[in-house]
């Protein structure tokens, strides 16, 4: 990646007027989307706690186990509302942000909450018929990788492999995998958004297709970044939760603690902002001129199957 063209990047990391604003809104949603399994998990929480049942020896009975989970009715349809909140929120803002941080001041004008209310909407169901399409994609390659390091086990096993190989370092490579997989599917996703935004598309099938294009034409900017940002997110977390599941449950740590959650959630936020901002900046560039250009009809693999057999046919006739 030369200078010039690492530029853009660092360039997007910069804030510009109404990014304060989409920051907030962004972590609006995440606060909004959280409230409701928030809220019953602390219910559930108090309610295991003031019932508290001692055993003196051997296990805990099974119906008194039973019984720590009767609340969980409560937690599903809470997660639920927390989800499809999440979802909705979300389609809506990302679509809002790509058009608002278009390049130029056209969009920047009229601010960003009136640019979400007008464009969000409009690219909702695009959106949303992408969904079912990344989650294919990820449901697939857990499969693929799950069957990959079980049949790499068996055999491990089988050439006497150490225990700590077989335990530790296959799940920590599975782990690794997945987290790549689920990185790559997510980086995807997110460009079918932005070309669905940029050039007004509604066929998502032909978009999924247009952003390997994207991806060949700029595959450390336009790929991997993209790819590394989600991951820099979740190691963070993970990092988080480590330490905070070591340290001492004290007053002083746990404002520490507080403090870096908070953080990392920023964190969050701000990567979020960079690649909407980043995305619409490479996608402008020239050499993307003729994947702008491209139609947006209908993706009917069958039928142009049926059209190559057809001119094959043809061609072995004369």
């Amino acid at each position: 990646m030369t200078a010039s063209k690492a530029r853009e990047l660092r360039r997007a990391l910069s804030l510009v007027k109404g990014s304060w604003r989409l920051l907030g809104l962004r972590a609006l949603v995440l606060l909004m989307a959280s409230i409701p399994a928030a809220l019953v998990s602390f219910f559930l929480a108090a309610r295991t706690a003031s019932r508290p049942y001692f055993v003196s020896d051997g296990p805990l009975p099974a119906v008194r186990l039973l019984r720590l989970f009767d609340g969980f009715s409560l937690w599903l349809p809470a997660t639920l509302i927390s989800l499809l909140i999440w979802i909705i929120c979300d389609q809506l803002l990302t679509a809002g942000a790509l058009k608002y941080l278009e390049p130029g001041e056209s969009a920047k004008q009229r601010g960003p909450t009136r640019v979400i209310a007008k464009h969000g909407p409009a690219h909702l169901w695009p959106f949303l018929r992408l969904l079912p399409l990344a989650l294919l994609a990820n449901v697939l390659g857990l499969w693929a990788i799950r069957a990959g390091f079980v049949w790499l086990a068996a055999k491990g096993d089988a050439a006497g492999w150490t225990a700590q190989t077989l335990t530790f370092t296959l799940t920590a490579l599975e782990g690794a995998a997945l987290l790549l997989w689920f990185s790559f599917v997510g980086a995807w996703a997110f460009w079918i958004r932005v070309l669905t935004v940029a050039d007004g598309r509604r066929r998502v099938r032909r978009s999924a297709l247009l952003v390997l294009g994207v991806w060949r034409r700029s595959p450390l900017r336009a790929g991997l970044a993209f790819i590394l940002a989600p991951i820099i997110v979740v190691l963070a977390t993970g990092i988080v939760l480590f330490f905070w599941r070591q340290a001492a449950p004290r007053g002083a740590v746990i404002a520490l603690h507080a403090a870096i959650f908070a953080a990392v959630l920023f964190l969050r936020i701000y990567l979020w902002h960079w690649m909407c901002r980043a995305a619409r900046s490479l996608y402008g560039r020239d050499e993307m001129s003729p994947l702008r250009d491209a139609p947006d009809s209908p993706l009917r693999p069958l039928r142009a199957l049926l059209d190559a057999t057809k001119t094959l046919l043809e061609r072995f006739k004369r």
